[in-house]
């Protein structure tokens, strides 16, 4: 799911059945009016995604197995732009400055560590690697470095805060999360960093903590109506929105956010 003008885009993912899907929604803000705009090539679900030079870009995913291919959604039309360097599901994507940066996921037998960045989704450059790989962990960029909640190494739940600096290309470990945290999300609302919900000690977590950079300190500000994991965030128009995810069933609801 990325942001659009006054929209969001809701991108592929699992549909009540748990199969992939290949669809490309719109949905109208703050109405909440949904207009189905196009049809994938490939079907994926845990798949990431990222706009840059305004189209949209899904990178990876699953579905019978892990897959490369990056599509490209604009204008109405869904094709294939290019390939990553290697099949990834389970990441996570973010856009800075114009440019796109696939972090984390699982390859079909290994955790990539190469944090990916592209200008066109179709070249990719290594800029950094991570600290500790991660597949399932919660992003949010605040003042250009790229910060990673949780998620899972080699199929332990962890606890760890990684920030990313792209450029010059530096990744370490900064801190730690209260529990084990996997399938979260997160959000930057008001120069705030919000982790949303997520799966813990086998509980889907309704908790909105906000983490607090100079410090390290999570606060936990707020809970969602219902407990939610592996669901997608954005902000619109100053407003943050959960889409989807497991309750523990698959779930079409959305959730907003607003400061205070």
């Amino acid at each position: 799911m990325v942001a659009g003008t006054h929209s969001l885009l809701v991108i592929a993912g699992l549909d009540p059945g748990k199969s992939s899907t290949a669809r490309v929604w719109n949905v109208a803000l703050p109405a909440g009016t949904t207009t189905r705009l196009a049809t994938l090539p490939t079907a994926v679900h845990d798949a990431s995604g990222a706009s840059i030079a305004g189209s949209t870009f899904v990178f990876g995913g699953g579905n019978a197995s892990e897959v490369a291919s990056v599509q490209r959604y604009h204008a109405g039309a869904a094709t294939v732009a290019g390939r990553l360097p290697q099949p990834r599901s389970d990441t996570v994507a973010t856009e800075i400055d114009g440019k796109a940066f696939v972090l984390g996921g699982y390859d079909g037998s290994s955790e990539p560590a190469s944090v990916l960045e592209t200008d066109d989704g179709t070249t990719f450059i290594p800029v950094a690697r991570l600290a500790q790989t991660v597949r399932y962990a919660a992003l949010a960029v605040l003042a250009g470095r790229i910060f990673l909640f949780g998620g899972e190494h080699h199929g332990t739940t962890v606890s760890t805060v990684q920030i990313v600096d792209p450029h010059p290309g530096d990744a370490s470990i900064t801190g730690q999360l209260p529990m084990p945290l996997t399938e979260a999300t997160a959000v930057v609302l008001d120069d705030q960093i919000l982790v949303i919900g997520g799966r813990s000690g086998g509980r889907i977590l309704d908790a909105v903590q906000r983490f607090d950079p100079a410090t390290g300190a999570f606060t936990i500000v707020g809970h969602l109506p219902y407990p939610v994991a592996d669901a997608g965030a954005t902000v619109v128009d100053g407003v943050a929105y959960v889409v989807g995810g497991e309750t523990p069933a698959v779930t079409a609801s959305v959730i907003t956010l607003r400061h205070g």
